[in-house]
Order: structure tokens, then sequence, then C-alpha cells
């Protein structure tokens, strides 16, 4: 056991501009590389599956994501644990469970308004709070707030500073804890470093979403595995931090977190089937590959050998060029529609909206050019890849 805990003093940056004066703290300069990390990552991916549209928004989004965590951070700071109004003007309080609901329904909300397709962005989103978390919560750490109960062994920290001070009295006053009677009120102690233990787990959150990005699952599906991961990795931190707000034997953030689960399996279930992206296979420079699908929608339903019923075929399309692409096809009975365009270097998946034979014929257009190449879609798994220019016919039509 050590009886010298690792002293962090709170992080901090003045800014001197004439006569005014101000510091931008450790914490603010986390949650704002957070919200920027966020905004990158939502866009990369965005761009990457084809959806041009929905990236271009991407900062109205974020701009309501950012409103929605401050309020929603402070009514849950103010409601559950101060239960003092005044503090909604104080600048402690940025609660995350608050800070998520506040952003999920403000995102919502200009989503809704904006008409935009609110699926493909929460689909995005998992790994973007996932990323943002991990980087969030060192601002957490500078400047000595969320810490965990007093411990002595190794790797041990303690905040002389925080928010509050790592002392016993601060402790006992604040979070009830219990100290030997003998110990003085201003003694220092240890506590367990959570901060960082959760900047770990939000970067491991991170890469398994990143990992799971290409699932071929309907939009949303990953957002429900972030809230998985999230109400896992909540709930597990939750025993190691110092809390007073208890319901039960466990704390208000754990009874969230078991919520979020709860609603992120539900929304797994419930968005669970092959309408999403198809993993993305490795290709070279200026290839196509158009990987052909048909989905059935009941269980067990018999469909005839070869028909797809509408909204059971799906055409993914996978653009390596370097420039945009439109798509369309029509079936071998002459019936077909234009499905849309697909961005350079990007993946995009169209629902067919009518009753289609298998077998299709794909039209590519690139630069007034119409390329054709002949498929047969199949039942899943996907198994039918198309390359470009290998399957197709070369020789453009005109």
């Amino acid at each position: 056991m050590s009886s010298h805990p690792i002293i962090v003093h709170p992080f901090a940056i003045p800014i001197h501009v004439g006569r005014f004066q101000m510091e931008l703290s450790g914490f603010g300069i986390a949650v704002l590389l957070a919200f920027l990390i966020a905004q990158v990552v939502s866009e990369r991916e965005l761009l990457r599956r084809g959806q041009e549209f929905e990236a271009r928004h991407v900062g109205d989004v974020l701009l309501a994501a950012i409103v929605g965590t401050i309020v929603g951070g402070k009514i849950y700071y103010v409601a559950i644990i101060t239960h003092n109004w005044h503090d909604l003007f104080s600048r402690a309080g940025f609660v995350f469970w608050g800070g998520f609901i506040g952003a999920v329904i403000a995102c919502w909300a200009t989503i809704r308004f904006r008409k935009l397709p609110f699926l493909r962005y929460a689909d995005v989103a998992g790994i973007a709070i996932a990323a943002g978390y991990a980087v969030g919560r060192t601002g957490c750490w500078a400047v000595g707030d969320d810490y965990g109960k007093w411990y002595d062994g190794p790797l041990a920290v303690a905040f002389p500073q925080g928010i509050p001070p790592s002392t016993v009295g601060s402790m006992t006053q604040a979070f009830h804890a219990v100290f030997p009677p003998t110990m003085d009120p201003s003694t220092l102690v240890g506590v367990v470093p959570t901060q960082l233990i959760e900047v770990a787990l939000g970067f491991v959150m991170f890469a398994v979403l990143w990992r799971l990005r290409r699932h071929t699952h309907a939009d949303g599906w990953l957002f429900g595995v972030y809230a998985v991961l999230a109400g896992i990795e909540r709930f597990a931190v939750e025993f190691l931090r110092i809390k007073d707000d208890r319901f039960f034997a466990l704390s208000v953030a754990q009874c969230i977190a078991v919520a979020v689960f709860i609603a992120g399996i539900v929304i797994m279930r419930a968005r669970a089937g092959p309408t999403g992206r198809p993993s993305a296979s490795k290709m070279p420079t200026l290839m196509l590959a158009v990987t052909v699908g048909c989905a059935s929608l009941g269980r067990g339903a018999a469909q005839p050998a070869n028909v797809c019923q509408p909204q059971q075929c799906y055409l993914d399309v996978q653009n390596d060029n370097g420039v945009i692409i439109a798509v369309r096809y029509y079936d071998s009975t002459g019936v077909g529609d234009v499905l849309g365009s697909v961005g350079a270097g990007s993946v995009r998946r169209f629902a067919l909206s009518r009753r289609t034979s298998r077998n299709v014929t794909v039209e590519v257009s690139r630069e007034g050019r119409v390329y054709r190449a002949q498929a047969k879609l199949s039942l899943p798994p996907l198994e039918n890849v198309i390359h470009f220019p290998t399957d197709f016919d070369t020789t453009p039509t005109r």
C-alpha cells in the first residue's frame, strides 16, 4: 500500500486580451476537443457511406448537441444532485447522463425540423459520442472532478484543489464518506483515478464501434450497440466512484445506465436485419463493386425463386472512382428505376421499391458515359460482387 498518492493540480490556460482576462480550464479545452472530434468522425463516416447531404448538415446537428448537452447536464445536476436551482447559473454541473439525454432530444428535434433522416445520424452518432467521451473525460481529470473512492494503493491520486478537494473534511461533507474518526479533516487522501479509467473505456468503446461501422443492419443499429456498451461501462465504473445519490443499492447514474442498456438491446433487435451497408472489401483504385442482395422480411416466408418483393431487394454500390457516379437498374421485363448517386470513394445501399425479377442489369453513369453489367440477385448472405471494369462492358454506350 502506498501512502503517497500522485498529486494532481488543476490545468488552465490564462487568456489576456487588453483589459479582458479569463481562464480556459482543462475541462473547457477537453469539451471543445470532444465536440470537434465528434464532428470530424461524423462527417467522415457519413461521407464514406456516400451520404454527402447528411454530412453537410452535421454542423447544425452538432450545435443542437452542444446546447442539449449544456441544458440537459445542468437540469440533471440541479434536479438530481444539488436540488438548488441557483446552480443552473454556476460553472459546475455538466453531468454526462443529463447532457446525453438533452443532446439526444435536441438533435432529434433539430433533425426533425430540418426533415433529415434521424436514423442515419444516429448510426454514426454512437461512434462519435464514444470518441468524444474518451477525450472529454480528460477534462474531469484536469479539474479534479468525478474522482473515485478513498484509495491508498498503487496509482492512487489526490486533488488538493479538486471539485471538491479530496480531503477528509470535503469528502465527508460532500459525499458522506466514512473515514476513521482519528483522521484530521484537512488530511489530503488518495482516491481511485476513475476519470482515467473512463478515458480508457471510452477508447475501447470507440474501437469496438469503429470496427462495426461497416455493419449490414439497418440505420440506427450501431447506436443501439453504443447504448449497450455505454450502459455497461457506466454501471461498472460507478462502483468505484464516490457518490451519495443512491436509489436503493444503486446510484442514480447506475439506474440510468441500466435503462440505457435495455434501450440499446431494444434498438439492436428492432434495427437488426440486412438493410444496412455491407462490409467493404479491399478493392484497387478505380474499381466499382456492386454487391447485390435480396432480404426476406418474414420469418420462414417462402418467396418465388426468381422474384424479390418490394423493399426486399438491395443494390450495394461501392464507388472507388475519383468522381461521383449515378446508378440505375432494370430487370428482364424492362422494369427499373433510377436509384441515385454515390460519392467518390463511398458506399451506399439502395432499396428497390418495385417487385423485381432476380436477373437485373446494373447501369453506372460516369462523366456522361454509361457502363452496364448483368447481375443475379442473391439471398443473404450477400455473395454476388461485380467489379468495375472487370465485369462491366468496358465500352460505354454513350
